[in-house]
């Protein structure tokens, strides 16, 4: 679409209405502008004679998505796929985690005699994948919520509200006799509900978006080794007269948890499920981020502007977006 044909006799531009639009020039022939726009994935726009808009305009990322700014910030990539792919993704590791944990500690718990185990296992395989549901929400709004700012460091802080909480919840377990676990419950919840991520305006930052990518994953990582180590504490207590359940669901909780409350608080987890799910598609390279230094460094074709790249010639971007 960026022929000399559509240079000299074709006008594109965004509509409030109708996003990415289209008109011809006087000496251009109605006929033939219909026959090239209508080729070009546009139509006509009935109550405007004479403008064209794009057949699908929600493949319009850049006016869309992007709001017709020439950026290329990665932490906005999340723009570009549907909002049921984190309930695509992050279920079924909820509906196995929750599986997982239940069955493991029916097992170890149990009653004694198969009937009363394979009862247990029932009970927990319902109450360990409601719980996997409620840990996976936070996923999923990490995707229906605005965009993210990088994140560029962690710290920790007294939550008192959630301390209250994290204590009445030790409480309530102690009264059933479970002393430590309801010690270490308490304790876990209280100390990961202390770390918060710090996070800069990218525009503000003297840093490129390589550099601010790998900091926003390497916050990731840490969150979620802290508060995942929290959070695990629980249970593994719980199930300290067995050893190894008692590993495997300190392990698998804490993983699970930590990495919920990182992927919902920083913009890496948000992105890294995107390129994947672009990637598949093969929209994407799999190695974005090399990917798009290579075009910056070596190819020319991109340019730095602080913490992102730029198309360094607009139209270039506006075809490969439409």
């Amino acid at each position: 679409m960026d022929s000399p044909l559509s240079q000299h006799h074709f006008h594109f531009g965004t509509h409030p209405d109708h996003g990415y639009v289209a008109t011809f020039s006087a000496t251009m022939p109605a006929h033939l502008a219909d026959w090239f726009l209508t080729r070009e994935q546009f139509e006509r726009v009935p109550s405007a004679p004479g403008l064209y808009r794009l057949t699908s305009p929600e493949q319009d990322h850049l006016q869309h998505a992007l709001h017709g700014t020439p950026d290329l910030a990665w932490w906005q990539l999340h723009r570009a796929v549907p909002a049921s792919i984190p309930q695509l993704t992050t279920w079924p590791l909820g509906l196995l985690t929750g599986s997982g944990l239940g069955i493991t500690a029916a097992i170890a718990t149990g009653e004694d005699g198969a009937g009363g185990r394979i009862t247990a296992a029932i009970f927990a395989f319902v109450g360990g994948n409601i719980l996997a549901l409620t840990l996976t929400f936070p996923l999923w709004l990490a995707f229906e919520a605005e965009d993210k700012q990088p994140a560029t460091k962690i710290g920790w802080a007294w939550n008192w509200l959630w301390l209250v909480v994290s204590l009445s919840l030790a409480a309530l377990i102690a009264m059933t006799g479970a002393s430590a676990p309801a010690v270490a419950i308490g304790l876990g919840v209280g100390v990961a509900s202390g770390f918060r991520v710090g996070s800069a305006d990218p525009a503000t930052l003297a840093v490129g978006p390589r550099a601010l990518w790998a900091r926003d994953r390497r916050v990731f990582w840490q969150l979620t080794l802290a508060t995942g180590t929290a959070v695990g504490l629980g249970p593994g207590v719980a199930l300290a007269g067995q050893p190894v359940a008692g590993l495997v669901a300190g392990l698998v909780t804490g993983l699970w948890i930590g990495s919920g409350i990182a992927f919902s608080a920083t913009a890496w987890g948000p992105f890294t499920v995107a390129r994947h799910y672009l990637a598949l598609h093969r929209h994407l390279p799999r190695d974005l981020m090399s990917f798009l230094t290579d075009a910056h460094e070596h190819r020319g074709v991109l340019r730095q502007t602080g913490a992102v790249y730029q198309f360094r010639h607009i139209d270039l971007q506006r075809h490969l977006a439409s």
